[in-house]
């Protein structure tokens, strides 16, 4: 439910309406036999700041998040608004995870220094041993 909740928040996953349907959004609005269409939708540099940053956090899922950030842009410019969506969607949840990954990497990283001083002190002497002996 809080994946669920949160992918609504990004605007990756519409909630039902309360007869459990899909809500669809589409371009065009049809009043009385003729369509009206919307005001053009509008881009932000979000994904692909993040997918930047993701790429020095994970360099797998930053990878695939730059790579669906710029054919998210590509397809905003060509005005395919459902597949500019989806793939920024994919984008901003591989930048999320890859940010995540790094701060668990680094948590853990920092965890086991305080957990276990000795060991980590004794790696340090060693390498600045040989550093010195050259």
């Amino acid at each position: 439910m809080v994946l669920i909740s949160f992918l609504s928040i990004l605007g990756c996953y519409r909630l039902p309406d309360k007869y459990g349907r899909p809500l669809e959004h589409h371009d065009a609005q049809f009043q009385q036999g003729f369509a009206v269409e919307r005001k053009k939708k509008s881009w932000g540099w979000c994904p692909i700041i993040t997918a930047i940053v993701a790429l020095f956090c994970c360099l797998p899922l930053g990878f695939c998040s730059t790579i669906c950030a710029m054919l998210s842009y590509t397809d905003y410019k060509v005005q395919d608004y459902s597949s500019h969506k989806r793939k920024r969607c994919w984008s901003i949840c591989c930048s999320v995870f890859a940010i995540l990954f790094f701060m668990c990497g680094v948590a853990a990283i920092i965890l086991l220094v305080y957990l276990f001083p000795n060991v980590w002190i004794a790696i340090y002497s060693r390498v600045i041993a040989a550093l010195v002996r050259g």
